[in-house]
């Protein structure tokens, strides 16, 4: 194994990047393998290619570049996700209401009835039945 870690040194290894790459990839052979579409093998095959050399490369500020950009690109997404998963968790005990004015995304207390709720980002009151 020390052959190993003395083979990557200095290499970029396995990011966020390049997982999100193995994942399309691996779309691609299940639509390639589904469909028998010729472009989606040769989609398949550019991706991992594209994947081993973002693992095996040495330019590390080019590949942080990309991955930075990446980054940038699927935050907005997981975000959304992860407000998801939230809710779900806290469905049973909170309801979820947007600011009408700032579209701040707010968590009150369930089973209150009519309330009054003020928003903290812009300060717009307004009444919700939880």
């Amino acid at each position: 194994m020390y052959w190993l870690s003395q083979f990557m040194a200095g290499r970029r290894g396995v990011d966020p990047l390049t997982f999100g790459l193995l994942i399309v990839g691996f779309i691609f052979s299940q639509l390639s393998y589904h469909t028998g579409f010729l472009l989606f093998t040769i989609l398949f095959y550019l991706v991992m290619l594209y994947c081993l050399f973002r693992v095996f490369s040495r330019n590390l500020p080019r590949r942080e570049a990309e991955n930075q950009a990446f980054l940038r690109l699927i935050h907005p997404f997981q975000n959304m996700i992860m407000r998801f998963v939230r809710r779900r968790r806290e469905r049973q005990f909170h309801r979820f209401f947007k600011c009408p004015h700032c579209k701040e995304h707010l968590r009150v207390p369930r089973g209150k009835g009519k309330i009054s709720i003020t928003c903290p980002r812009c300060g717009t009151q307004f009444i919700k039945t939880t």
